[in-house]
């Protein structure tokens, strides 16, 4: 394949750059550095008493301790300073040791050892713990030997600390079969193999170390487990910054990793190890999965390279919450790999991806290139569910439409099988909340509310979460905040205005509705006062929908003006007014007396008149139909 060309070409370059640099170097004077020391022959110590034997000052205690200092040795068939079968306290410091073809430092079976500030150059081995627990290296310098700088072999428990290990022709430091060591703040620069090499070692530290321009890895680790890489600084090597081989359970966090050829990669079957908030930029390819299973890799960059994330052969990862942007070919990679789970990335401008989507520069691809692994690409999925973040990748070229603004794309993204593509990137919060209003109430006619209303507001945000929602009732200032549902008792129309921030500063479009409130009835009254009868009705809230009167238990009717009401004497009229909102009045009674009537009085008078002279016509007529008595 190309690719395999492009890495020999850049291994080629990369020896040649670190060879010119040590051929540089290895002019350096050092006579200023072994000027002020005391030559002296090889030293060899044999168990604690051989110290005092030999005259060197201390008593092997922990606050003095034997001290081997100041000198310059040139070693040739044997160790400049060989340590064996001791585990009293001693310190070897400010010495310069060189020509050796062994080590320049060497101990074996020592505990309690301290060594600071030597510089071993031109060495077979800079310096070497070979079955030694608890010692201390610090501010050493271990350059041109010809094997490692700093070489630790079954070896537990110490503490390499602002070592420098340069232009060695093999590792800068190399760790076999050792557990529980801690590398703190050491640089392996140029060296002919790796920065940090550690094989079948497991419990290891790795923090703020820098290894960069080595002719193979930052770091490596085969067979090596349960070791931890942090804040580490990979850069320049001519391979890879970090290499796991068949190694697992390993914690790979918040190291950078750049212009290397392979930023991080995992490989023969290396499983469990977690890669978490790494930084991997302008390398050939960000992360690199061969061969290599069960895996989690989150919240890494991997950006301005030739692909952000490959993954070959390689099942069952974890791949979320990474940003894979502006690589020259795919943001992420997978061939002949199946059961993948890869959400929450943010995936813009790989491949030539501008906003809108291109079939031609699409930004990811996962394909099977053979029968043995057909259909593997099938079993991936490119979302999750139940997460608080969303629930597929966010695609610089496919992040509309967003229509019910649940931030999810509604159409799937058309490369790959992501289902519910996300409308702004995990973490990148650009997406304002959106808040809907629920007013309870009585309604009567016409939308009007004939009682207290309470109204609640509901935010939702996908991202950065809601901070608060702003309320207001006809103003343009918003001065209220909502904390809980609220009761309006108010008379008439009145706007109520809301919106909401998120966490992230969005504020989203106030929104504005209208409310229209009456829980008064109306009221009425009648006006006898003259010839005609009137009846004035109000209501200051929703108006008056109508009157309704009847006279003397008569007949309902709907009053429409003025009206007279014939006949003497009184006469009742009931009346009530009913509002637009439907609020009824309750029926009111009022009264008219029209007087006397003159013309039925003096009727009445002559039909009484009449009745009393046809009565006494009868009576007289009567007397005159009697007989007289008879005459005596």
């Amino acid at each position: 394949m190309k690719w395999y060309a492009v890495l020999i070409a850049f291994i080629l370059l990369a020896y040649i750059f670190s060879m010119l640099t040590i051929s540089n170097e290895s002019h350096l004077p050092e006579q200023a550095i072994t000027s002020t020391l005391t030559p002296h022959a090889p030293i060899s110590v044999d168990g604690n008493g051989d110290f005092s034997a030999q005259g060197w000052p201390g008593s092997g205690t922990l606050s003095n301790p034997y001290t081997i200092k100041g000198l310059n040795i040139s070693a040739t068939f044997t160790s400049g300073i060989f340590i064996q079968n001791t585990n009293a306290y001693f310190v070897v410091s400010d010495c310069y040791i060189q020509g050796s073809s062994w080590y320049g430092i060497y101990l074996y079976n020592c505990v309690n050892g301290v060594l600071k500030n030597n510089t071993c150059l031109n060495n077979e081995y800079g310096i070497c713990l070979y079955s030694s627990d608890g010692n201390i290296l610090g501010n050493n310098s271990c350059k041109f030997n010809n094997e490692h700088g700093i070489y630790i072999c079954s070896s537990d428990s110490s503490r390499l600390c602002n070592n420098s290990c340069i232009s060695n022709n093999g590792s800068g430091i190399r760790i076999d079969l050792s557990e529980d060591n801690l590398l703190i703040s050491n640089s392996c620069k140029f060296n002919a193999e790796d920065g940090v090499s550690s094989y079948f070692s497991s419990n290891n530290d790795l923090t703020d170390n820098i290894c960069s321009n080595n002719v193979r890895d930052g770091a490596f680790l085969g067979g090596s487990h349960y070791n931890t890489l942090f804040n580490n600084a990979f850069y320049s090597n001519g391979f890879s910054g970090i290499t796991i081989e068949l190694s697992i359970d390993n914690n790979i966090t918040k190291n950078g990793c750049f212009f290397n050829y392979i930023d991080i990669q995992l490989t023969n079957y290396s499983s469990g190890n977690t890669l978490n908030n790494n930084s991997c930029w302008d390398s050939f390819i960000g992360i690199y999965l061969d061969s290599s299973s069960s895996n989690t890799l989150s919240n890494n960059s991997c950006t301005v390279g030739h692909t952000g994330i490959y993954l070959l052969e390689s099942n069952y990862n974890t791949v979320r919450n990474n940003n894979c942007s502006n690589s020259v070919l795919f943001g992420i990679r997978l061939e002949n790999s199946g059961h993948n789970k890869i959400w929450n990335n943010t995936f813009i401008g790989n491949n030539g991806a501008g906003s809108v989507y291109d079939f031609a520069h699409v930004q990811a691809s996962e394909y099977d290139d053979s029968m043995f692994f057909s259909g593997f690409v099938e079993t991936n999925q490119w979302y999750t569910s139940g997460s608080s973040q969303g629930y597929g990748n966010y695609w610089g070229d496919w992040a509309i439409p967003d229509n019910n603004r649940d931030g999810i794309v509604d159409i799937p993204y058309e490369t790959i099988g992501d289902l519910w593509p996300l409308v702004s990137p995990p973490g990148v919060d650009i997406t304002p909340p959106f808040t809907t209003s629920s007013i309870s109430g009585t309604i009567g006619l016409n939308g009007w509310y004939v009682s207290d209303i309470t109204i609640s507001f509901s935010a939702i945000d996908n991202y950065s979460g809601v901070n608060h929602t702003d309320w207001s009732i006809d103003t343009v200032t918003y001065a209220t905040s909502y904390d809980k549902p609220f009761t309006l008792q108010l008379e008439g129309y009145y706007n109520l205005s809301f919106h909401s921030f998120d966490n992230a500063g969005n504020l989203e479009t106030s929104k504005r509705i209208q409310i229209k409130q009456d829980t008064n009835v109306p009221i009425s009254a009648v006006n006898t006062s003259g010839q005609m009868t009137t009846i004035d009705s109000s209501d200051n809230a929703s108006g008056i929908n109508s009157t309704i009167y009847r006279i003397d238990n008569g007949e309902w009717m709907t009053y429409d003006g003025s009206f007279l009401i014939a006949g003497a004497g009184n006469h009742t009229i009931e009346y009530y007014s009913i509002d637009k909102a439907g609020n009824k009045e309750g029926i009111k009674t009022a009264y008219k007396d029209n007087g006397i009537d003159v013309a039925l009085i003096v009727l009445i008078g002559l039909l009484i008149a009449s009745a009393v002279s046809a009565l006494l016509f009868q009576m007289r007529k009567k007397q005159e139909e009697i007989p007289p008595p008879p005459d005596d």
